[in-house]
């Protein structure tokens, strides 16, 4: 609960932990936006050769290949609703399919939306999202593969 308990929900359960969590919760500093960005932009050149590109609102996106393909990492670091909300897609499966999913979604449970990153956690966060981007590649490969043998 960044900043604070925000719905009535946030409320109760905030009101019902003992006093020693409060207190840990409190010293807890979450990574800022342009840290993120800074081990992003590290992390995606490593492993696509990516430059990222600032899109807007606080949307950047990191385009090149990985698997002979040529991707393309979106992540919003401006979301209300988590510290980054990533997707991938492969350039040439995005008109066919759309907005590319993410590891999350087509495990079926959950959107890509990262929260709770703490300051000085930014390499670990970023290290498990270059894994899952991997995965994510790898599943939308098998899948358009097996799409094309059936039809």
């Amino acid at each position: 609960m960044r900043n604070g308990p925000k719905t009535e929900f946030d409320h109760m359960v905030w009101g019902q932990l003992p006093q020693e969590a409060k207190a840990k919760i409190s010293t807890v500093e979450v990574a800022k936006a342009s840290d993120l960005r800074s081990v992003a932009k590290i992390a995606f050149a490593q492993l696509l050769g990516a430059k990222p590109e600032k899109y807007g609102g606080g949307v950047w996106f990191y385009t090149g290949r990985l698997f002979d393909e040529d991707v393309c990492v979106e992540i919003d670091y401006g979301s209300m609703r988590s510290q980054i909300r990533y997707n991938v897609r492969l350039l040439r499966m995005w008109q066919k399919y759309g907005a590319g999913p993410t590891y999350e979604e087509l495990l079926g449970f959950g959107h890509g939306w990262w929260d709770q990153i703490e300051k000085n956690q930014e390499d670990q966060t970023f290290a498990v999202l270059r894994e899952v981007v991997v995965e994510t590649v790898r599943m939308c490969l098998a899948m358009d593969e097996k799409a094309g043998k059936m039809g």
